[in-house]
């Protein structure tokens, strides 16, 4: 069982094993500084399909930088950020309603926040079994 566990200092962590070892998530950007996450949301049909909004340290003790959404279809291998989706606020909630699919909910200090999730990718039928494409 696929567990996620997000602190409000210490990052993101994941159970492989339900919770009998956590190992720490990293998320593949290249940064010196250590990224906080302030909302997570796991897609509910697909337990390894996460998102999760990050913040950095600011310039100034107690400030944060907000850095967008991002999201892993691995179970948190690899990650990268959402295209558009919003730099100029701090998300602190993160939702999946399966009554509105395509779309990703947040809630900011202020407001909430709806996003459009790109369309997956078509599948084409012309594959062999060994997943390659037949010519």
């Amino acid at each position: 069982m696929l567990i996620y566990l997000t602190t409000v200092s210490a990052g993101l962590y994941r159970s492989l094993d339900g919770g009998e070892t956590w190992e720490y998530v990293q998320f593949g950007l290249q940064t010196p500084t250590h990224l906080n996450v302030t909302a997570i949301a796991v897609d509910p049909h697909n337990s390894r399909q996460v998102y999760i909004a990050l913040v950095s340290p600011g310039a100034g003790p107690g400030i944060q930088d907000p850095m967008g959404i991002s999201v892993s279809k691995d179970g948190g291998a690899t990650w990268w950020q959402l295209e558009d989706s919003p730099m100029d606020v701090i998300i602190t909630r993160l939702v999946i309603d399966p009554q509105w699919q395509g779309y990703l909910f947040g809630m900011t200090v202020d407001t909430p926040v709806r996003y459009a999730l790109p369309a997956p990718s078509p599948v084409s039928a012309d594959r062999t079994s060994d997943g390659e494409a037949s010519e």
